[in-house]
């Protein structure tokens, strides 16, 4: 028998002891092989044991045979992963006097190297080696020198302002603390007095380029050799300037040297300015009196031939003047002067004028009647000879002849006082400029005044235009009371707003006449129309409404419902003028209303009417200006996230006119989902994912997933992902639900070397400095600063090396300071600074 199914019983006759039947039931049970799988894993170094007891070392899969419990054989297969001791290298700078606390909790303040073994995340030793190094504090002093009064601000914040040795402590570009001793010393400030004399009038320059002319106590602040202030007291005293006056008298003629030097010769005030015993000006006033010459004019006439005695006794016989100088009661000369006139025979002339036929009679009676020059000898009143010549000028009698055109009635009127008013011919006798006759022979020509004949008054309504004529002359000339005419011809015509004179001149030959014609404007109707210009919507109807006038007619008048009433109503179907004419008397007037039909509105909503639950639609209303939701939103565009079926109602307007439009919102249900919460694992691992839903979801990113279509799938992700599982229900909505995998790692192969040699020939892994082991990074910022804290090289990218050089140029040996600023693929920060050595 070999299974445990239909078990049977065997009867054995007369077999037992007693000789009776014996019955024997079989129960057979059959055992099964327990075979399965199992995973180890073990560190480096370490053995893995097998169910069988047996130990390995190497990984791989084993495979072994024991006995179960129910004694049969059972067949175990373990997979063994081998994990390896990981080790990681840092460099750690620390100022002096500071600790560093190593990986396993030891605390070290001194420079070398430390190793030691800690666990890593997988379980196994991790060697960690750390490089450490001690910054010094850079000291050094300084000396300050400060002026009376004045302050220093030192690195660490603190002010001073006395002399003394200060102490300031602060971050050095290494980092650590730095000291620097001040040598501060006040320097005290100077002062000094100096005395002044200055003459009155003068000024006097002060150190700092100020002048001044007055007494007193000056202070100067200057800046002394050291550069402080240096105050300089300056007293200035003003010496006043000595005054006096003295008077001297001269001759006419003569002069006199002032105690300057200067001379003199005339009268007047002269001011002699001197140095006095104290050094400033002494100022002398003369007043100089000039005696004027005693002189005196003696005239003395002779005929030509004749002598006179002058008064020093000598004689003269020309004419001239003869100064004696004699002495005066004074001192000073006395001068007479003679002028002596010599009278020749006089001779002398006249000009005498004589109308034609008459005579004149000369000095020495001779009578002559004809143009000429005559000359005369007599004997003048000096008793000397005396001739006078006679220029006779004969004038003629003068005729004119004169034309006057006047018009009839009126008159001219002659130099001589005649009034003429006769057409004719007239001649007069009267006395010319030259006083001889004149005879003016004068004629008159009478024109005739035009019979001028113009339109009659008239009145016109305000604004209508009116031909005036004129008839009678040659020529015409129109304008009017209100300037608004200036024209000429037979007419003219005539448009005004109110009464008006219009004037007429008439010109015929040289005679005109004026006329003028009262021209009277009647009012016009004031209509006053209400509405001017209206817009209505499609099939309403308005009232128009006229005033100001006495009757009125309206057309076009098919759509009104009165042609001859001031307020018709109009119900046009169409854009439409009106026109209404008022009349006023006997004017009228004529005004327009223009009425637009504002098109129908056709209000609508576009948008999605089908949604999931919790989604939001966008909903558009057009075919107006305004809008007004059920919601009561009022743009044109909403987004709303309904919770159930609704109905949306939008009132759509123009202002005027209005529409309304309504839409049915229909709200499905979403799928039930949920995926669980976020969890982290171990780099390299997996970890089961559990969607709970009755549809079947779809998974993404596929990356790291055993099944995307399935509820239970297995993720191992490599990177930080975000899984996201989605399902779609009979309504076509979609639910998501996300979990994030965090992946629990660290950089534990990234080594930054601290010293490189880019030479020629150098070693291939160690002529340019990189990162080693960054694999892991994702985002890195790499600075390198010379030991002037001068930036050198940067770089974002982890496969990148620098290779010593700075701006083109190799850079000389020397210790650099790197600062690493990185970020993991993981998210993890990793900030590192150190230095780096370049050998050449």
């Amino acid at each position: 028998y070999t299974s445990s199914t239909n078990t049977p019983t065997f009867t054995i006759p007369n077999g037992s002891v007693a000789g009776c039947d014996s019955v024997i039931t079989l129960n057979l049970l059959v055992n099964q092989a327990s075979n399965f799988d199992q995973a180890i894993t073990i560190c480096e170094g370490e053995n893995a044991q097998l169910p069988d007891g047996s130990t390995v070392s190497q990984s791989g899969i084993y495979e072994v045979t024991i006995i179960n419990a129910s004694g049969c054989d059972s067949i175990i297969s373990t997979t063994v992963s081998i994990l390896s001791i990981s080790s990681s290298e840092q460099d750690i700078e620390i100022c002096s006097g500071e600790t560093y606390t190593l990986q396993d909790g030891s605390i070290v303040n001194v420079a070398g190297v430390y190793q030691v073994t800690v666990n890593s995340v997988n379980g196994c030793d991790s060697v960690i080696t750390t490089n450490l190094a001690i910054l010094n504090a850079v000291n050094f002093y300084e000396d300050i020198e400060l002026c009376f009064g004045e302050s220093a601000l030192l690195p660490d914040g603190s002010i001073v302002n006395s002399s003394g040795t200060y102490n300031s402590i602060f971050t050095g570009v290494n980092g650590c603390d730095s000291v620097i001793t001040f040598n501060v010393t006040v320097l005290q400030e100077l002062t000094s007095t100096v005395d002044v004399e200055i003459c009155n009038g003068q000024s006097y320059v002060l150190p700092n380029g100020t002048v001044i002319s007055n007494s007193g106590v000056y202070s100067v602040v200057l800046t002394s050799a050291s550069g402080c202030d240096s105050t300089v007291t300056i007293n200035v005293n003003v010496v006043p300037s000595l005054t006096s006056s003295d008077t001297l008298e001269l001759c006419s003629g003569s002069s006199a040297t002032l105690p300057d030097g200067s001379t003199v010769s005339s009268s007047g005030n002269y001011i002699v300015t001197l140095t006095s015993a104290a050094g400033c000006d002494s100022i002398i006033t003369y007043t100089v009196l000039v005696l004027p010459a005693i002189s005196n004019t003696v005239n003395a006439e002779i005929c030509a031939g004749q002598s006179v005695v002058l008064p020093d006794g000598s004689t003269v016989s020309v004419a001239g003047t003869y100064p004696i100088t004699l002495l005066s009661a004074a001192g000073c000369d006395s001068i007479v002067n003679t002028i002596v006139s010599v009278v020749p025979g006089f001779a002398s002339s006249q000009n005498v004028s004589i109308c034609e036929g008459g005579f004149i009679k000369l000095p020495d009676g001779l009578v002559v009647s004809e143009a000429g020059t005559y000359s005369s000898l007599l004997n003048s009143v000096g008793g000397c000879d005396s001739i006078i010549t006679t220029i006779l000028t004969v004038n003629s009698i003068i005729t004119q002849e004169i034309q006057f055109t006047i018009c009839e009635g009126d008159s001219v009127i002659l130099s001589d006082g005649s009034v003429l008013t006769e057409q004719g011919n007239f001649t007069f006798n009267y006395v010319a400029v030259t006083g001889c006759d004149s005879i003016v022979s004068v004629q008159i020509v009478v024109d005739q005044i035009p019979n001028l004949i113009v339109s009659p008054d008239t009145s016109v309504c305000a604004g209508e235009a009116v031909i005036f004529q004129a008839s009678g002359a040659d020529a015409y000339q129109w304008s009017s009371s209100d300037l608004s005419i200036n024209e000429s011809g037979v007419q003219v015509e005539v448009l005004t707003d109110s009464s008006i004179q219009v004037f007429v001149i008439a010109t015929q030959g040289v005679c005109s006449i004026r006329d003028t014609i009262e021209l009277s404007a009647m009012a016009l109707p004031n209509i006053l129309l209400s509405p001017s210009q209206v817009s209505i919507c499609e099939g309403d109807s308005v009232q128009l409404s006229a005033v100001g006038a006495d009757s009125y007619n309206w057309f076009p008048s098919l759509t009104l419902n009165c042609d001859t009433c001031p307020n018709p109503i109009a119900y046009p179907d169409s854009n439409q003028v009106y026109f209404v004419s008022g009349r006023l008397g006997v004017c009228y007037d004529t005004l327009s209303v223009s009425v637009s039909i504002v098109p129908p509105i056709n209000a609508q909503i576009s948008g999605d009417s089908v949604i999931c639950f919790g989604d939001s639609i966008t909903l558009t209303a057009s075919g107006g200006a305004t809008y007004f939701w059920n919601t009561g939103d009022t743009l044109s565009q909403i987004t709303i996230t309904p919770i159930q079926s609704m109905e949306m109602t939008v009132v759509v307007s123009t202002g005027q006119c209005a529409d309304t439009t309504s839409l049915d919102i229909t709200v499905n249900p979403i799928p039930y989902l949920e995926v669980g919460e976020d969890t982290t694992i171990l780099f390299g691992t997996s970890v089961q994912l559990q969607a709970v839903s009755l549809l079947q979801p779809s998974w993404s990113p596929s990356e790291g997933l055993n099944c995307t279509d399935c509820l239970d799938p297995i993720a191992q992700p490599l990177i930080p992902t975000t899984y996201c599982a989605t399902v779609v229900n009979s309504f076509g909505c979609v639910y998501t639900d996300c979990l994030k995998i965090d992946i629990d790692t660290i950089c534990s192969e990234l080594f930054i070397p601290n010293v490189f040699s880019p030479v020629a020939g150098g070693h291939e892994s160690n002529d340019c400095f990189r990162l080693y082991g960054a694999d892991c990074i994702s985002t890195m910022d790499l600075v390198i600063y010379n030991r002037w804290g001068e930036k050198v090289y940067e770089s974002g990218n982890k496969n990148e090396c620098w290779d010593g050089t700075f701006r083109g140029e190799e850079l000389n040996t020397g210790v650099f300071i790197y600062y690493l600023s990185a970020t993991t693929i993981t998210g993890e920060t990793i900030n590192k600074q150190g230095n780096l050595t370049l050998l050449r």
